[in-house]
């Protein structure tokens, strides 16, 4: 949150999630950034994948063959980051190719993986710098 609040970024949440939401605990981690951060809360994947029926979709993998380095983005895309420990599921990232306009992508690093704020910080920086 304190990441797309820096950069103006919306963020959406997907349900379910690996940490309980509730506003003690998620205005001690984000402290005043949720008056700054346009936050959208989804029930289930299928409830996010109707939210942005046409948007493409920039999945960020490990897996990915194509570098955001060099990585030309598309018009308004969402970019999907996947869960910390184990990244978007199978079944939901197979569903988010199903539209023609959306990618996989990684960030090019010399080792396994960065934690979830560095990716998201990482691309934004990345995506900020060439507008």
């Amino acid at each position: 949150m304190r990441t797309c609040a820096c950069f103006g970024v919306p963020l959406d949440i997907i349900y379910p999630i690996g940490f309980v939401w509730d506003d003690k605990k998620i205005k001690r981690a984000h402290m005043d950034y949720d008056v700054h951060t346009q936050v959208t809360r989804h029930d289930d994947f299928d409830r996010f994948l109707q939210a942005y029926p046409q948007n493409p979709m920039i999945i960020l993998s490990t897996k990915a063959e194509t570098s955001l380095q060099n990585f030309v983005l598309p018009s308004n895309p969402i970019f999907i980051f996947g869960r910390e420990s184990d990244g978007i599921q199978p079944g939901d990232e197979a569903r988010l190719l199903l539209n023609p306009n959306s990618h996989r992508v990684r960030i090019p690093i010399q080792q396994r993986s960065l934690n979830l704020a560095v990716c998201v910080g990482v691309v934004f920086g990345v995506v900020f710098a060439r507008l």
